[in-house]
């Protein structure tokens, strides 16, 4: 295992940054001050049921037998600054390892940490974009049947050390038919630079496959991304795909999409008569398959130095 965990319970609790020259006195006072509750999940082989990877290593006398599982699917949460509602979302593998998907970007989860139903995770470099500022989500929370809740901690960006309340939704992959087809899932998008302003627009959309049916995480292109925004409703027939969503606020009316998915990388014409709520289909082509985007975020160097364990 790469030495990139970070303790996100001393990230939280003591407000220690990661990659930011830690303090060792100060680690080492807040990791005596915490209970045991942050035992990293062990390494473990995709071949292995997730039930199995789930317990094992966590249901020794010495500790609490959990009442939930970590489900393999999509983890889907929202975090408000203030000035819109934003949403991170994981994707928990077979084995238990994760990756984020935030604005379009795809990265590993650099820790994920569990004991009992207590989970801790910590995030590879994010990108604020209104700022241009880069920051990492150190999250601490609970698992219940529905997800995850708990807090979401900044650290760095414009809101460092600011702690957002979330709810993280589950959509479980781990039921799925081998008989599903899966040619349809991945990430397409139709985005064009507008140099003279600087600015990115366009649409993308992540597809996949959940116990549930089809789900998509919409990522709005309007000057800097913006996504992923889970969509109410979704229906796939053939190549057309719709869906509704509520952009920028929870609390938003609707909006109502339509795409065309085009094979990989087949670049689509524009069309300025199309806009949002509009009834003609958007072309959007396909940028990566599912297994595609978890490669390319497992690729990613994770910089955080490795932490002290609890009891050091």
């Amino acid at each position: 295992m790469k030495s990139t965990h970070c303790l996100l319970f001393v990230v939280a609790i003591a407000s220690l940054s990661c990659g930011r020259k830690p303090n060792p006195k100060a680690q080492q006072d807040a990791v005596a001050a915490l209970p045991d509750t942050a035992n990293p999940l062990p390494e473990s082989s995709v071949t292995e049921p997730p039930q199995t990877i789930a317990l094992k290593g966590l249901t020794t006398s010495a500790e609490p037998f959990p009442s939930h599982r970590l489900r393999q699917g999509f983890y889907y949460g929202p975090w408000d600054d203030g000035y819109q509602t934003r949403w991170l979302l994981l994707l928990i593998t077979p084995s238990l390892q994760g990756i984020t998907y935030y604005n379009g970007d795809a990265s590993p989860l650099c820790s994920l940490q569990m004991r009992g139903d207590s989970v801790a995770f910590l995030t590879d470099d994010l990108t604020y974009w209104q700022t241009d500022q880069h920051f990492t989500f150190g999250f601490v929370g609970t698992l219940g049947s529905g997800g995850l809740s708990g807090v979401l901690v900044m650290n760095g960006g414009p809101y460092n050390g600011r702690a957002f309340p979330t709810q993280f939704s589950v959509l479980p992959t781990d039921t799925l038919s081998t008989a599903i087809d899966s040619s349809r899932e991945g990430v397409y998008a139709s985005v064009r630079y507008i140099a003279e302003a600087g600015d990115l627009l366009g649409d993308g959309v992540l597809v996949v496959n959940t116990n549930q049916g089809v789900a998509a995480f919409y990522t709005d292109f309007s000057g800097v991304p913006a996504g992923p925004f889970p969509a109410d409703s979704v229906a796939l027939q053939g190549d057309t795909l719709e869906l509704t969503t509520r952009l920028y606020r929870r609390t938003a009316a609707p909006s109502r999409f339509t795409f065309t998915l085009l094979p990989d990388n087949l670049a689509p014409v524009p069309d300025s008569s199309v806009t949002e709520n509009s009834s003609s289909p958007r072309p959007l082509a396909r940028k990566t398959s599912l297994a595609g985007l978890i490669q390319d975020a497992r690729a990613g160097n994770c910089s955080h130095p490795e932490s002290p364990k609890p009891g050091e």
